[in-house]
């Protein structure tokens, strides 16, 4: 009933070491993708073949897993795997995103403190938790979301005790709930709570608790803690069968079944119940009316053959086999009893196979053999590392890869695969201990169809055609003494065998019978090759290699270390042994006396190889005397032999000879020529070998060549040039082969020996498995870092074309982590990957399961993964995942936008300015083409003018000079010379600038003296400063010495200077010339600084520049010509000179220039030239000896009517020009800039102002808009004068309140009507105020100002019209300023005083009054705050030039000519 079978199969170990997260193995799983997962008592451990990953508890990750020590696995129909814990607790894990959820902690407050004392899942993704005391909860999963549903059930809403024994879900998905106090039904598992009113309720009794529940065709079976059960059908519970109590007083059922023929199967403490569910037959057995072994039956497991395996009370298991009513008990208890802390534990398997495994706590593990009804029994042998690691076995599993896994108690989990192998190993072991004495080194079949093994501890074994071992030949030969390894077997003409030895020489067996009786072999002789034997019969060595016998019966011996040896006529008369050896002095001699094989072709060559190169011996010379060995060894042809250590030579039908070699691979020979090397073929690992050590090579009765390595044995198609590979885990027994030549039987067997005996199989029978693998990605690495969330979004897209992970363009060093799920042999899977977009050609990667990408750039990939079975068989479907990396920032597309804008921007920038510049350069050349004709013209012009002014100058001078002559002439001649001479300085200035840029100005030095020069300049504008109130002073600490200078240009040069200077400062101010040498550097330094206005900082760099005026809004543009500072600029630079400036906006300015210093010789000039003469600056210069205008106007006295007008203007000569011309008429205010002007309009009230534009301190603009906008002065009407003639010019002063604007040079006569029309105008409106009735206040308002004023003025008149007693005085109650101001105001606005305004309101009110109303004239006097009537007509006469009555007849009935009323 029990056999031992540990020499069958070989166990595989997994534990801590391997990854393993514990060695006590409780629960095992294989889940929908292929894992294996394995529950220990510390963590559960992940497998896909080639490494663990563990889940663990993480105090500080509430995702991970609550407790370690795992009691149960099972995976939902959703995708989740359950584990439960010794906590008595549930965790759900979700393989997409590797994280736990716990329960019943995330079931709320409520349920933290309960148990989960079972899971049960009733449909795919419907879970049930039972939990301890508070009902069960129901948990709804489904794959697409990591997220759950939750309902609850107890007592209050459909079951009958909050205490639950079992849930069980039918085949119509209804739900059972056994419970303490019976049985509740829910129609549907995934019916909602509010339904739970259709639950119903069966055996609802507090003492009937409901434990066990199985379905037939017609019903459901209920089993009760009491040993009862009932079937229900139709809706009503049915009394079955009522176990009869025992004297152990138990009769609880303990577990129900369904068999597949209909039967109930109800074990219970108290024996077996049998029902069939058809007949309702019954079989009840016990110990005492049948075989059954003992009364309490815990549990059991129902095979596929409906037999029954019970877990009882005894040690082992008991089968039940219903047909037979039979019951054997299965101790299933090893020879050695271990010493089992626990009770025993059996736990059940079926494999692919249908074999039934059962292993027990103690017992190891036993498969069931039923054709002989015997357990083959698996346990521990301490020195075998292929068994079973423990025999306390806790779990066993079938995954689906043929592999049973046992896990143990602390000694990890063990695998055995068990499919089914054709390839047949025999250890050849004769009860000695496993080594590699058993390696089997010769085979070979001789012509009785016998198959001669040998070994290396010398014993020959010889098996028939299918294997069956004939005869040990020292059985039938104790005679025969070999001492030391068989190594070669060969047949001669006559049948007899030859035997080669290592250390023995050679033995021959002659006369062999056909059968192996021990009589038959009485008659067998031995003969003996050896070094010591006989000299015809003596062997140059004693390790023989290999035999051959020739065409030719020459028997031909490969010696290692012995060289070759022919024996001719073997065994016959005439027999001699010749000896070849290695000589290095004959080219023809052997290459290595170290022979090891021989190959007679089909050409009769001898091919013989050794460890140092492969000879040839061409037929024709076989039989030679003294043979003539072709060398071929390795050299650095690339054709040549590719490795000297020849092991094996073989032929093929095709005739192709095929070199094994220890190392480097296969050579397949290309040519035999005459006189020229030899040429191979190489075929090595990198085409699909297993090894480059190459031990035999055998072609099979299909072609394929079939070879031998270290590391397996390879298939090779010579045509399709393609492997298929073969290790220990397909069969084999051993990966490394025996050197020596394999054999192809005449039944088509292939023979081969190996390290631990041999290997046989038929090769038509060899066939790989062809079973397709999961594909898994098991890790993805971002940056060497695990990235859990790209991983599960990796799960999630895996081989859908669609979708992709996407990545950030740093996140580029990718790690791919695969696996293919198959558990046979793991480390003889395959894999091949490539990654599109990056690389073109699959990368072959071996068993290595991961791809590492680096700096990997922005873009879209498809990575791709193939993976081979562990047969080595390519049958996976690849899998692929997409994957993008975003570009960086500025590799984006709306980046290249910008880039293409901001390009676009630059080339239309870069176009523009290019152009701009074109533009310029032509501007420029047109400027300076302009400027030159302007300067020509200006030259030609300025000739033409020089002979009018000398003529207009020559009679004024003679004018001036004559006596007698009265102010009124005497001062417009001074005015007209003045003039005079600054139109000829203008002239000067302008021909030479035109010199200097022809180059006729040339510079030329005289000798002078410097500081009396400067200081005669001084002198001469010293009047000039006096007359304008500026503070003009020289400074010079220079020696006076005579200096090398060109006088006439410095003149020119200080007098711009100065002149600049003075038009820029007030009065008040500060001039200073300055005077210094710098003898060390060698020059002169002239400045000329002032504490005028200064230069605004933008101007600077302009200031020399040809007609730059600057932007002085503070000075007329008529002040300077803008050639001055760039004329000095010229002459300066002529000299060797530079001229800087140094300015302040509003402190002053500060010019220098900075001439060469060259000191004179006496002797270089006469010393009449040491004071130049300033012929330019007396010329031109004010001089101040001419009598100065009058501050009083000319002309007759002011009378007393005449109007007055204020004059701004900055021109001396055009204010006194005015002031004369229009004081005849006018009194005239006179006022040099605005801010002057405006303190004379506010204190002196003009009637009129006439005012210049361009003006220091303060311009015509400005001085308007503050008059305008100011109270007192708003009423003045105001002309402007000014050079600038543009209409925008005129609307800006037309827009500041000016009442007329007049552009320069003006009609003096056009002015002054101008004026006198203003003035008449402004006059008559007033007077028309007075008498027209219909002229309202406002037409006397000129602005806005004076409009509210007047209004609010006459408002309060009317208002107050017939108060007698109103007066100035009360009127004035009502502004804010004094009498004075008020007066003025009225004054200015109205002509009138304010009351004089009074009366004319009054007057004008009575008039309308008169015409309007039906008011008599007393009326009318009251009405308006006349108190006296006769006193009102008066006035009124006075006013209209008529009386009340008269006015009223001729205006208001000549305003109604039917008369008084309708």
């Amino acid at each position: 009933m029990l056999a031992n079978a540990q020499s069958k199969l070989s166990f595989e170990q997994l534990t801590i070491e391997h990854g393993l997260a514990n060695n006590s193995v409780r629960t095992m799983l294989q889940d929908q993708e292929g894992y294996l997962w394995f529950g220990t008592l510390n963590g559960l451990s992940r497998y896909d073949g080639k490494q663990f990953k563990t889940f663990d508890y993480d105090p500080g990750d509430s995702t991970s897993i609550g407790n370690n020590k795992i009691r149960g696995l099972f995976q939902d129909g959703a995708g989740y795997i359950w584990a439960t814990t010794y906590d008595d607790h549930a965790h759900r894990f979700d393989p997409q995103t590797e994280t736990f959820i716990n329960f019943p902690s995330n079931l709320g407050e409520e349920y933290i403190d309960c148990t989960v004392s079972s899971v049960y899942e009733s449909s795919p993704g419907v879970v049930w938790m039972y939990l301890g005391g508070k009902g069960c909860v129901r948990i709804i999963s489904t794959a697409e979301s990591p997220d759950y549903s939750s309902w609850f059930f107890s007592s209050n809403n459909g079951l009958t005790s909050d205490y639950l024994n079992e849930i069980w879900a039918d085949r119509n998905n209804g739900l059972w709930v056994g419970t303490y106090e019976g049985i509740s039904y829910l129609p549907d598992d995934r019916m909602s709570v509010d339904s739970s009113g259709k639950a119903r309720q069966f055996l609802a009794d507090p003492g009937r608790s409901v434990v066990a529940f199985c379905e037939t065709e017609t019903a459901v079976w209920a089993g009760t803690q009491t040993g009862e059960l009932f079937k229900i059908s139709q809706g009503q519970a049915e009394l079955v069968w009522k176990t009869p109590a025992l004297s152990n007083g138990t009769q609880r059922v303990r577990d129900l079944q369904a068999s597949k023929d209909g039967r109930v199967i109800v074990a219970t403490e108290s024996g077996l119940l049998v029902v069939d569910s058809e007949t309702g037959g019954q079989q009840y057995f016990n110990r005492d009316n049948s075989s059954l072994p003992t009364n309490l039956l815990a549990s059991f497991y129902l095979d596929q053959h409906s037999d029954c395996w019970f877990v009882t009370d005894l040690r082992g298991v008991v089968r039940f086999q219903p047909d037979l009513q039979k019951f054997t008990h299965y101790p299933l208890q090893p020879e050695v009893r271990q010493s089992i802390l626990e009770g025993e534990k059996q736990v059940f398997q079926e494999d692919q196979n249908g074999d039934l495994w059962v292993g027990i706590y103690g017992g190891g593990i036993s498969r069931f053999d039923r054709e002989q009804e015997v357990f083959e029994q698996f346990l521990n042998e301490e020195n075998n590392p292929g068994s079973l690691s423990s025999n306390l076995i806790l779990s066993i599993a079938h995954d689906r890869s043929g592999n049973i896994w046992a896990g143990t108690y602390k000694r990890g989990v063990n695998k055995v695969n068990l499919e089914q192998s054709n390839f047949h190993s025999l250890k050849n072991k004769t009860g000695a201990e496993r080594d590699f004495s058993n390696e089997v080194r010769a085979v070979y079949e001789d012509s009785r169809k016998w198959i001669w093994t040998g070994n290396k501890r010398g014993e020959v074994i010889v098996y028939d055609q299918e294997f069956q071992p004939l005869f040990n030949l020292k059985d039938l030969l104790p005679a025969l003494r070999i001492h030391s390894g068989v190594y070669a077997f060969e047949e001669d003409g006559n049948g007899n065998i030859w035997i080669g030895t290592k250390g023995d020489g050679i033995f021959v067996l002659k006369n062999i019978p056909s059968n192996h009786s021990v009589s038959a072999f009485n008659q067998v002789e031995i003969q003996r090759f050896s070094t010591s034997s006989p000299e015809r019969s003596r062997l140059s060595h004693n390790d023989a290699f290999d035999l051959h016998e020739d065409r030719h019966g020459q028997m031909w011996v490969a010696l290692y270390h012995g060289g070759v040896n022919i024996i001719r006529n073997p065994l016959r008369n005439g027999q001699e042994v010749l000896h070849y050896r290695h000589n290095e002095n004959d080219k023809f001699a052997l290459s290595d006396d170290r022979v090891r094989c021989f190959l007679e072709d089909r050409q009769g060559n001898m091919w013989v190889g050794t460890s140092n190169g492969l000879n040839f011996v061409a037929g024709q010379y076989v039989t030679a005397d003294n043979l003539k060995f072709r060398q071929i060894e390795r050299t650095n042809d690339p054709l040549g032999l590719s490795y000297n250590d020849v092991i094996g030579v073989s032929q093929d039908s095709d005739g192709t000879i095929w070199v094994g070699t220890y190392g480097g691979g296969i050579n397949r020979l290309k040519s035999v020529p005459a006189d020229q090397p030899f040429q191979f073929d190489y075929i090595r690992e990198s085409d699909g070998l297993t090894s480059n050590l190459v031990l035999s090579i055998v072609e099979d009765h299909h072609g394929f060549l079939w070879v031998g390595t270290d590391f397996g044995l390879s298939k090779y198609d010579p045509k399709a040039q393609t492997f298929e590979n073969f290790y220990a885990a397909n069969g084999l027994g051993e990966n490394s082969f025996s050197e020596g030549p394999g054999i192809l039987t005449s039944s088509n067997k292939l023979v081969f020996g190996h390290i631990s005996g041999m290997v046989w199989f038929e090769t038509d029978s060899v066939q790989k498995s062809q079973r397709q693998v999961p594909l898994v990605l098991t890790n993805l690495l971002v940056n060497g870092k695990t990235d859990k969330e790209k991983l599960s979004e990796a799960r999630h897209v895996l081989n859908d074309p669609s979708e992709s992970i996407r990545l950030k363009y740093n996140e580029n060093v990718i790690t791919f982590e695969f696996a293919a799920l198959d558990f046979k042999a793991p480390s003889k899977i395959q894999y091949a990957f490539q990654l599109e977009e990056y690389e073109q050609n699959w990368n072959r990667s071996g068993n290595l399961s991961s791809a590492i990408y680096r700096e990997l750039q922005p873009g879209d990939y498809r990575f791709r993964m193939r993976a081979s079975n562990s047969d080595g068989v390519w049958t996976n479907p690849e899998m692929t995942l997409n994957l993008s990396i975003a570009p960086p920032p500025w590799k984006t597309w709306w980046a290249y936008t910008a880039y293409f804008l901001l390009a676009f921007g630059l080339f239309w920038l870069a176009r523009r300015i290019i152009l701009e510049r074109i533009r310029l350069k032509h501007e420029v050349q047109f400027e300076k083409q302009l400027a030159d004709d302007k300067l020509k013209f200006y030259t030609s012009i300025s000739h033409e003018f020089k002979t009018p002014l000398a003529l207009i100058l020559g009679p004024v001078e003679d004018l001036l000079g004559g006596r007698n002559l009265s102010p009124a002439v005497e001062k417009p001649l001074r005015m007209v010379r003045r003039n005079t001479h600054r139109l000829l300085e203008l002239i000067d200035q302008l021909m030479d600038f035109r010199k200097i840029q022809k180059g006729f100005f040339k510079p030329t030095p005289v000798r002078g003296a410097l500081v009396p020069f400067l200081d005669e300049i001084f002198q001469t504008f010293k009047p000039l400063a006096e007359r304008k109130q500026i503070d003009f002073s020289f400074r010079s600490e220079a020696p006076d010495r005579p200096v090398m200078l060109d006088f006439r240009s410095l003149e020119k040069i200080v007098f711009n200077l100065l002149s600049n200077a003075f038009k820029h400062t007030a009065s008040g101010q500060r001039i200073v010339l300055n005077l210094e040498l710098a003898e060390a550097q060698n020059q002169l330094l002239i400045s000329v600084s002032d504490k005028g206005e200064g230069i605004r900082k933008k101007d600077l760099p302009h200031i020399f520049e040809r007609f730059n005026l600057g932007n002085r809004s503070r000075w007329k543009e008529e002040s300077s010509t803008g050639i001055g500072l760039s004329l000095v600029r010229e002459l300066v630079e002529m000299q060797g000179g530079v001229v800087s400036v140094e300015s302040t906006l509003g402190k002053g300015s500060c010019f220098t220039v900075k001439l060469p210093l060259v000191f004179a010789s006496e002797d270089e000039m006469d010393r009449s030239a040491v004071l130049p003469e300033l012929n330019y600056t007396k010329k031109f210069v004010d001089v101040v000896d001419e009598d100065e205008p009058d501050a009083e106007p000319l002309g007759r006295k002011s009378e007393k009517e005449k109007e007055t007008i204020l004059v701004v203007e900055d021109n001396l000569d055009l204010q006194l020009y005015l002031r004369n011309n229009l004081s005849s008429n006018y009194h005239v205010l006179q006022a040099a800039n605005g801010k002057i002007g405006l303190e004379l309009a506010k204190n002196k009230d003009p009637d009129l102002i006439v005012c210049d534009i361009m003006m220091p301190e303060m311009d015509g603009i400005e001085l308007t808009r503050m008059l305008k906008t100011e109270f007192h002065t708003s009423h003045i009407p105001i002309i402007l004068l000014t050079a600038k003639s543009l209409e925008e010019h005129k609307i800006e002063g037309i827009e500041t309140g000016a009442d007329d604007y007049i552009t320069k040079p003006f009609n003096m006569i056009y002015l002054e009507k101008r004026i006198k029309n203003m003035l008449k105008q402004r006059k008559q409106l007033r007077e028309r105020f007075s008498r027209d009735l219909q002229t309202a206040p406002k037409a006397l308002a000129h602005s806005a100002a004076d409009q509210e004023f007047l209004d609010k003025v006459v408002q309060l008149v009317e208002e107050n019209l017939s108060d007698p007693d109103f007066s100035i005085e009360t009127l004035l109650q009502h502004f804010s300023y004094g009498r004075t101001v008020f007066y003025k105001k009225m004054k200015g606005i109205s002509g009138y005083s304010p009351k004089d305004f009074l009366r004319i309101v009054r007057m004008k009110k009575a008039g309308s009054l008169l015409c309007d109303t039906n008011q008599t004239v007393s009326e009318v006097a009251f009405a308006i705050g006349f108190n006296d009537p006769n006193y009102f007509s008066k006035q009124f006469k006075k006013h209209f030039g008529e009386n009340p009555s008269e006015y009223q007849k001729r205006v208001c009935q000549g305003n109604n000519p039917d008369g008084e009323g309708d």
